[in-house]
């Protein structure tokens, strides 16, 4: 029996979901009962993949890879809800779940670099060595 584009849709999020939960990140589904609109108006809108509260996560299965449409619809979701973090993740036609592309603006990418690689650069540096590991 064909599936169809909601089940597929729906269906990727639930394996990029397992994906989170596999890195050991304590993360939950969006509400899908309810429409966009009635989440973004009550406030309870924050993206699709939800427990990371400093982020926003729009989860896209679709055929056609947009990348420029996936992040305005992450933007467009994240300032609704106040946050400054978010990305959208697009599906690899074909390809394994891990194989997916995460989308984010390039200043957000600096930052996490910035901030989580800090003390491993710090390190290297009183080192006098280059690791590229």
């Amino acid at each position: 029996m064909p599936v169809g584009n909601r089940d597929a849709s729906y269906r990727y999020r639930l394996e990029v979901l397992f994906a989170f939960q596999m890195a050991f990140l304590e993360v939950r589904n969006a509400d899908v009962t309810r429409s966009l609109s009635q989440r973004l108006l009550d406030g309870s809108e924050r993206g699709d993949i939800l427990g990371i509260d400093t982020w926003l996560f729009k989860v896209r299965n679709a055929r056609n890879i947009d990348f420029s449409e996936a992040m305005d619809a992450a933007r467009f979701e994240a300032q609704a809800a106040s946050v400054e973090n978010f990305a959208a993740i697009q599906s690899h036609r074909n390809r394994s779940i891990n194989d997916s592309y995460v989308v984010m603006p390039l200043s957000q990418l600096t930052r996490l670099l910035r901030d989580g690689m800090s003390a491993q650069l710090h390190s290297e540096e009183r080192d006098g060595i280059a690791r590229t590991e």
